[in-house]
């Protein structure tokens, strides 16, 4: 994943003869960004805002096997657990 800000310079006989096609695009295709669209107004797809995350639990040290009980319970993206030392 990235991009290139620069021209890309290759000999145009090198293409011809070749029989070279050259194809871009960026990450995705038309019809993924369609259906990321899609899923979003279905509601299948929780949007939230940069940063903002539900927090299933408070931990402090000791009680890392409660910790581990409720982070494996709580797998949906956005979930998180906080251990505090």
């Amino acid at each position: 994943m990235g991009t290139i800000s620069t021209d890309l310079p290759m000999p145009y006989m090198l293409g011809v003869g070749s029989n070279l096609t050259i194809r871009c695009q960026f990450m995705y295709e038309r019809e993924d960004v369609k259906g990321l669209v899609k899923l979003a107004e279905s509601g299948l797809l929780k949007l939230v805002a940069a940063g903002e995350y539900e927090i299933c639990g408070r931990f402090k040290l000791d009680e890392i096997e409660e910790c581990m009980r409720v982070t494996s319970a709580s797998s949906r993206a956005g979930q998180i657990v906080l251990i505090k030392p």
